[in-house]
């Protein structure tokens, strides 16, 4: 396992966990509305987050990683998918 970690590394790891993190917290907040607001609120908070994270980064001193803008995508996909399972088969 730290092989793993150590290769993708835990800047992407941690840019996963916030990207479901972010898409939980619309999840919880927006689902009394609608499947879509809660589905394009999160997506969006996510790509608005990861972009700002990445230029904060940049900012002072670091590199534009669009690799993990694609994890923080990802892993708020991944809730967002569960989310839609959870919706439409139960």
């Amino acid at each position: 396992m730290y092989k793993l970690i150590k290769k993708i590394g835990i800047d992407r790891i941690a840019h996963f966990g916030i990207g479901a993190f972010i898409s939980m917290l619309c999840v919880i907040t927006f689902s009394w509305l609608d499947i879509y607001p809660t589905i394009i609120n999160g997506i969006l908070l996510s790509f608005i987050i990861a972009i700002y994270k990445e230029a904060k980064d940049k900012s002072i001193g670091g590199v534009f990683d669009k690799w993990d803008i694609i994890a923080t995508m990802i892993g708020s996909l991944m809730v967002l998918g569960t989310f839609l399972f959870t919706i439409y088969i139960i």
